[in-house]
């Protein structure tokens, strides 16, 4: 804990020497952390500390953008929810296409669904608001390249978190990730995953309540003012997945 403090305080001192690189560097690698499983019961936690090191990245990023140059209406306003593309100028557009094509040029997947998530709400000064339902859903189905149930279970965890502060009604992409998850818990079924579960001193139940956290706010996100045609929907989802049980 004390580390990931540490990193949170050392890359907000590059960023403020304006060694913008090496923060971009130092955020990558702590997005790297959460592909390690090897301690399933530590990883709740690690996730929590490293995406607040992303959150304060994404933050800067988008203090840059503005500080790069505000148009008159921009000037006037002060809320991050209010700004777009008419808000910056030229300089600041192509400032922020150069930090997605920085992200964008990761290798590794979860890296850059990571660092994207981070800086989601900078796309603002791209499109507005218009194009947030299709990055979203981009970026959900993004997560279906993780192998590892417990690592995608998160991603999807951290892309609700920062799809709903930008666009906290948007229900697609949420249907999608609650999709997937429903896969990713039968996953756990089968024969490769249970042994691996097994060789960290776990059973399939005390696994899968590590994912709840992630999925209880998914559930929750997904719920938030939904129509009532979209819960059935889900409820005969998850009923056609895991049909009840004799004597249940």
């Amino acid at each position: 804990v004390t580390h990931m403090t540490e990193l949170n305080v050392e890359l907000a001192r590059a960023w403020n020497a304006a060694e913008r690189v090496k923060a971009l560097k130092m955020a990558i690698q702590c997005s790297k952390l959460l592909a390690d499983t090897q301690t399933p019961q530590f990883y709740p936690p690690m996730f929590v500390l490293v995406t607040e090191i992303l959150d304060t990245f994404g933050r800067l990023v988008f203090e840059r953008i503005k500080d790069k140059g505000l148009t008159a209406s921009g000037q006037k306003k002060k809320k991050v929810e209010d700004f777009g593309p008419e808000d910056v100028t030229d300089e600041a557009t192509e400032t922020c296409r150069n930090w997605f094509y920085k992200v964008a040029s990761i290798r590794e997947l979860l890296p850059r669904l990571y660092m994207e998530c981070a800086i989601l709400r900078c796309h603002q000064f791209l499109t507005g608001y218009d194009d947030f339902p299709n990055v979203l859903e981009r970026l959900a189905r993004m997560v279906r390249g993780l192998g590892d149930p417990l690592v995608a279970c998160y991603a999807r965890a951290y892309l609700v978190r920062c799809g709903v502060a930008v666009h906290p009604t948007l229900k697609t992409y949420l249907r999608v990730l609650s999709t997937d998850q429903m896969g990713g818990l039968a996953q756990l079924q089968d024969a490769h995953w249970k042994a691996k579960i097994a060789s960290h001193s776990l059973d399939t139940r005390s696994f899968t309540e590590l994912m709840t956290p992630s999925i209880s706010y998914i559930t929750h996100c997904l719920g938030y003012k939904a129509d009532a045609s979209l819960s059935t929907s889900l409820l005969r989802d998850y009923a056609a997945r895991y049909p009840p049980r004799g004597g249940d």
